[in-house]
Protein backbone atom coordinates (compact mmCIF):
# COMPACT_ATOMS: atom_id res chain seq x y z
CA UNK A 1 0.00 0.00 0.00
CA UNK A 2 1.39 3.37 -0.95
CA UNK A 3 1.38 6.43 1.26
CA UNK A 4 -1.22 8.18 -0.91
CA UNK A 5 -3.59 5.19 -0.73
CA UNK A 6 -3.22 5.01 3.05
CA UNK A 7 -3.94 8.73 3.38
CA UNK A 8 -7.00 8.39 1.11
CA UNK A 9 -8.35 5.49 3.20
CA UNK A 10 -7.72 7.41 6.43
CA UNK A 11 -9.50 10.47 4.99
CA UNK A 12 -12.50 8.36 3.89
CA UNK A 13 -12.74 6.79 7.35
CA UNK A 14 -12.52 10.23 8.99
CA UNK A 15 -15.30 11.62 6.76
CA UNK A 16 -17.57 8.63 7.44
CA UNK A 17 -16.94 8.90 11.19
CA UNK A 18 -17.65 12.65 11.13
CA UNK A 19 -20.91 12.18 9.24
CA UNK A 20 -21.99 9.47 11.66
CA UNK A 21 -21.26 11.76 14.65
CA UNK A 22 -23.32 14.59 13.10
CA UNK A 23 -26.22 12.20 12.43
CA UNK A 24 -26.05 10.86 15.99
CA UNK A 25 -26.10 14.42 17.38
CA UNK A 26 -29.23 15.54 15.48
CA UNK A 27 -32.61 14.69 17.03
CA UNK A 28 -34.28 11.80 15.23
CA UNK A 29 -37.62 11.70 17.04
CA UNK A 30 -39.80 14.46 18.52
CA UNK A 31 -39.50 15.21 22.21
CA UNK A 32 -42.45 14.45 24.47
CA UNK A 33 -42.68 18.04 25.66
CA UNK A 34 -42.22 19.59 22.21
CA UNK A 35 -44.29 22.77 22.27
CA UNK A 36 -43.54 23.95 18.72
CA UNK A 37 -46.01 21.78 16.83
CA UNK A 38 -49.12 22.79 14.91
CA UNK A 39 -51.24 20.98 17.50
CA UNK A 40 -49.79 23.04 20.36
CA UNK A 41 -50.07 26.26 18.34
CA UNK A 42 -53.77 25.55 17.78
CA UNK A 43 -54.27 24.79 21.48
CA UNK A 44 -52.51 27.99 22.56
CA UNK A 45 -54.49 30.00 20.01
CA UNK A 46 -57.76 28.57 21.34
CA UNK A 47 -56.71 29.28 24.93
CA UNK A 48 -55.74 32.83 23.95
CA UNK A 49 -59.08 33.53 22.24
CA UNK A 50 -61.20 32.03 25.04
CA UNK A 51 -59.19 33.92 27.66
CA UNK A 52 -59.67 37.22 25.82
CA UNK A 53 -63.41 36.61 25.44
CA UNK A 54 -63.78 35.58 29.09
CA UNK A 55 -61.76 38.41 30.67
CA UNK A 56 -62.55 41.34 28.38
CA UNK A 57 -60.83 43.71 26.02
CA UNK A 58 -58.88 45.74 28.58
CA UNK A 59 -56.21 43.05 29.16
CA UNK A 60 -52.56 43.91 28.73
CA UNK A 61 -50.22 41.33 27.22
CA UNK A 62 -48.82 40.47 30.67
CA UNK A 63 -52.31 40.08 32.15
CA UNK A 64 -53.34 37.91 29.19
CA UNK A 65 -50.24 35.78 29.77
CA UNK A 66 -51.12 35.23 33.45
CA UNK A 67 -54.77 34.47 32.66
CA UNK A 68 -53.77 32.00 29.94
CA UNK A 69 -51.59 30.12 32.42
CA UNK A 70 -54.61 29.85 34.74
CA UNK A 71 -56.82 28.40 31.96
CA UNK A 72 -58.16 24.87 32.57
CA UNK A 73 -56.78 23.52 29.26
CA UNK A 74 -53.26 24.88 29.86
CA UNK A 75 -50.90 21.90 30.36
CA UNK A 76 -48.12 23.16 32.65
CA UNK A 77 -45.94 20.09 32.12
CA UNK A 78 -45.94 20.27 28.34
CA UNK A 79 -46.00 24.05 28.02
CA UNK A 80 -43.41 24.83 30.68
CA UNK A 81 -41.47 26.99 28.18
CA UNK A 82 -44.47 29.24 27.44
CA UNK A 83 -43.60 32.88 28.18
CA UNK A 84 -44.56 36.42 27.20
CA UNK A 85 -42.38 36.28 24.08
CA UNK A 86 -44.24 33.17 22.88
CA UNK A 87 -47.53 34.97 23.54
CA UNK A 88 -46.30 37.93 21.47
CA UNK A 89 -45.50 35.50 18.66
CA UNK A 90 -49.04 34.07 18.91
CA UNK A 91 -50.53 37.56 18.77
CA UNK A 92 -48.38 38.43 15.75
CA UNK A 93 -49.44 35.24 13.96
CA UNK A 94 -53.07 36.07 14.74
CA UNK A 95 -52.65 39.63 13.39
CA UNK A 96 -51.10 38.30 10.19
CA UNK A 97 -53.87 35.73 9.73
CA UNK A 98 -56.67 38.18 10.60
CA UNK A 99 -55.58 41.73 9.64
CA UNK A 100 -58.82 43.27 10.94
CA UNK A 101 -57.95 42.12 14.48
CA UNK A 102 -54.84 44.19 15.22
CA UNK A 103 -55.07 44.33 19.03
CA UNK A 104 -56.63 42.54 21.99
CA UNK A 105 -59.69 44.84 21.98
CA UNK A 106 -60.37 44.06 18.30
CA UNK A 107 -59.96 40.32 18.94
CA UNK A 108 -62.40 40.60 21.85
CA UNK A 109 -64.94 42.57 19.83
CA UNK A 110 -64.82 40.17 16.90
CA UNK A 111 -65.13 36.96 18.90
CA UNK A 112 -67.58 38.31 21.46
CA UNK A 113 -70.01 40.02 19.09
CA UNK A 114 -69.49 38.42 15.68
CA UNK A 115 -70.84 35.06 16.81
CA UNK A 116 -74.01 36.44 18.40
CA UNK A 117 -77.17 35.70 16.40
CA UNK A 118 -78.68 38.72 14.67
CA UNK A 119 -82.10 39.88 15.82
CA UNK A 120 -84.82 39.11 13.31
CA UNK A 121 -87.00 41.99 12.18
Amino acid sequence: MTLETGMMVAFAIAVIFSLWKVYAFLPNKPLQDDDRTDEVDALLHTIMITTIVKHGSDLSVNELYEKMKEHDDFDHERLWRFNVNRLNQLLTQHRLRYPEQQNIAAIYAYHKYAKMPQESE
